[in-house]
């Protein structure tokens, strides 16, 4: 009897319309594979909820899903506004990181604050910064130890806690937060199979999520997101350290001209295919449940669970 296999996965993102047990019944049934949480705004008691009513979904539908846990990263944003500021182009415009400190001509600048205090440090006099997706372009003409000072070249409504880019430019910030580290630790007692960890830039930041997996007794996989052209500038790398690789393409897209996305991508995916999985992953029947230890239930019920796990996995991304 021919097997009906696929090498295509589909991952299906949680939202409040899909996230009911007999909503999850029906996507499982019509083939996810994985199902994704996002959890950039997600509360631990959710995550918790969420997750055991996926694994009573799956179930009942009598078929094998994995759980991904897609855990937010570092970010940059500015800060909150009164009022949308409706930027004109050519206007010069201050991002402030001490906004106590006195700004030259600041009575007839404006500017908005941004959450990360180190960006004067890592920006360079001419480079570009990018304002909520792209859609407000500005460049710098100059910077001191509290703002940075920007020329508008794309205008467009600037409204509160809108995500910046910059290209090309590396920053300092922590790629596993203090929030992901607390949010993993909940996904790590619940059993999910995989966390995916955003803005990626190199093999280290997999390493330091590896170390903090292995010293909470979890063999949760890792997925290293690709959003940034630091990530592009050490890709062979962070394939080699990595158990999966996702290239966003919406963050990715800001940070590349949107023509060198399929050639990133092909590049990618043949870079993975010639090195293969890491050594620590190449035996998936190897795998064990993730509970401690000294709560380690009877031999025969690990092996239940070994086979269990071990489908989810070859069901997500074998």
């Amino acid at each position: 009897m021919p097997v009906n296999f696929r090498r295509t996965k589909i991952i299906a993102t949680l939202g409040p319309a899909t996230e009911s047990e007999a909503m999850l019944v029906k996507l499982i049934t019509a083939g996810v594979d994985v199902v994704r949480l996002n959890m950039a705004h997600a509360k631990h008691d959710w995550t918790r909820m969420i997750i055991r009513r996926i694994r009573a979904a799956s179930k009942t539908a009598d078929r094998e899903v994995a759980i991904m846990m897609d855990i937010k990263g570092p970010e940059i944003c500015t800060g909150d506004l009164e009022v949308p500021i409706e930027l004109k182009a050519g206007e010069i415009f201050d991002f402030t990181v001490k906004p106590w400190a006195d700004r030259s001509g600041g009575e007839e600048i404006r500017s908005v604050d941004v959450n990360y205090q180190d960006l004067v440090n890592d920006i360079k006099v001419g480079d570009t910064v990018l304002v909520d997706s792209g859609l407000i372009r500005l460049e710098v003409p100059s910077k001191d130890h509290a703002h940075i000072r920007c020329r508008v070249l794309t205008p467009g409504p600037l409204a509160s806690r809108r995500h910046i880019n910059l290209p090309g430019v590396k920053v300092n910030l922590p790629s596993f937060t203090a929030k992901d580290r607390a949010g993993s630790l909940v996904g790590i007692a619940e059993g999910v199979d995989f966390i995916a960890l955003s803005f990626v830039r190199e093999s280290q930041d997999i390493d330091l999520l590896r170390v903090f997996l292995k010293e909470n007794k979890s063999r949760a996989r890792i997925v290293a997101k690709i959003e940034d052209q630091s990530a592009i500038d050490n890709l062979d790398d962070i394939i080699r350290a990595t158990d999966v690789l996702m290239v966003a393409r919406s963050d990715l897209g800001i940070e590349v001209p949107l023509h060198e996305l399929p050639v990133i991508q092909r590049r990618a995916v043949r870079t993975c295919l010639a090195i293969g999985p890491p050594r620590h992953h190449r035996h998936p029947h190897a795998r064990v449940d993730d509970q401690p230890a000294h709560t380690q239930p009877g031999r025969n019920h690990r092996r239940g669970q070994r086979r269990v796990r071990t489908g989810r996995l070859r069901h997500a991304f074998r």
